[in-house]
């Protein structure tokens, strides 16, 4: 609290929770599968609503109030009215509206309408400096919903100076949040445990992964080859989200740069120019070009390794002797010698420029020079927020 450092211990053990939550720490938890279903049958139990709220009277949702609700069930009400009534041990809200000229209450609410309504309700009543718990609010919620929901608790959070913690399966939520506010556990015995690994492919055990988000459009096929070795190499997620299209040639990405939108159907787009272009990409398309490493295509940078060491290609390849293969290239242009050096090793396009890549990485100044470049299309891709 402050620039105090608190430390909270919780033992669970047959049945029961015990805590050190210091008693000026405000605790809510909020199990989203259970308390809409509990609030819904609450009141169905009583044959007659006013019953429960014992003349008290309701308060009204504000102008401004309205807005947020109707944004997370995206339902145009003309009022929402609230009866906080005492269950014995604790409150619950009765929720009475009217929506396109329809009143009805808690008790004939999809459970959608009714979770939403709820968590909004949780938010509205937390003070300052609560510390929420809520499990799985995705519970019951459109993803439509689910991505208002956390969109409305981010606001929330910030302006009270709240404190949350989610636990969740939902993509959208998931997806959402920045790869530092998430952690994934995983359940050994009856321990939960704090998994360590790549996030993307830990999610991707429980059915999660992360869409596509980047395109980037690539001169040929070897250079998409190649492209995704690389981002993979310094980011495995971002490679897991960036899909390399290839055309036919720089024009053919120049043109799609100035005929497509930037984005598309949640994709942002980009050009991604062989190194022997950097100088010749017009200015119109500029602020959308990224560029492979180095100053010369990636095949006339494998064909002058191999070249200038053949024992080490000889030896990368586990094969002796190719000294034969290479000479009967030699009149061959760079991308017809990776091709039919493909063919005669009897390798697939895709292992060679996987051999290629692997021994191109080794060396120090193409380190470097991968390095730069790629923290070139990252700073690109995070000064280029979606319109």
């Amino acid at each position: 609290m402050g620039d105090e450092q608190i430390e909270v211990v919780a033992s669970f053990a047959d049945g029961n929770v015990t805590s050190t939550v210091p008693e000026q720490i405000l605790v809510e938890h909020v199990d989203t599968s259970s308390c809409a279903c509990y609030v819904q049958n609450f009141f169905c139990d009583f044959p007659n609503i006013e019953d429960t709220t014992n003349g008290e009277a309701a308060f009204e949702l504000t102008s401004g109030e309205l807005e947020e609700v109707r944004y997370l069930t995206a339902k145009d009400y003309n009022y929402v009215r609230i009866y906080e009534v005492d269950d014995g041990a604790d409150v619950i809200p009765l929720f009475t509206v009217n929506s396109s000229g329809l009143s009805y209450d808690v008790r004939t609410m999809g459970l959608g309408e009714l979770s939403a309504l709820y968590l909004w309700w949780v938010l509205r009543r937390s003070e300052r400096g609560t510390f929420l718990l809520i499990e799985e609010p995705e519970s019951f919620l459109t993803p439509s919903s689910q991505v208002a929901f956390l969109n409305h608790l981010a606001s929330k959070v910030v302006r009270n100076k709240l404190f949350s913690v989610l636990t969740s399966h939902s993509p959208e939520i998931i997806g959402m949040l920045p790869e530092e506010s998430i952690r994934f556990f995983y359940r050994d015995g009856q321990n939960s445990v704090l998994a360590k690994g790549d996030l993307d492919s830990l999610l991707q055990t429980i059915g999660l992964t992360k869409g596509t988000e980047f395109l980037f459009l690539v001169e040929d096929r070897g250079a998409a080859l190649f492209g995704k070795l690389w981002l993979d190499h310094f980011d495995a997620s971002l490679a897991r989200r960036t899909e390399l299209v290839a055309l036919a040639g720089e024009s053919a990405i120049t043109l799609a740069l100035r005929n497509l939108p930037d984005t598309r159907a949640g994709l942002r787009m980009f050009g991604l120019y062989d190194g022997d272009v950097r100088d010749k990409v017009p200015k119109d398309v500029q602020k959308k070009a990224l560029f492979l490493p180095g100053n010369i295509r990636m095949e006339q940078k494998f064909r002058q390794m191999t070249n200038g060491d053949v024992s080490a290609f000889e030896e990368i390849l586990g094969k002796s002797d190719i000294k034969k293969t290479l000479f009967a290239l030699n009149a061959h242009e760079d991308h017809d010698w990776f091709d039919g050096l493909a063919k005669i090793l009897n390798r697939s396009y895709e292992q060679l420029m996987a051999d290629f890549f692997k021994w191109w990485i080794s060396v120090d100044e193409n380190v470097d020079e991968a390095a730069l470049s790629f923290e070139k299309v990252k700073a690109m891709l995070l000064d280029s927020p979606l319109n």
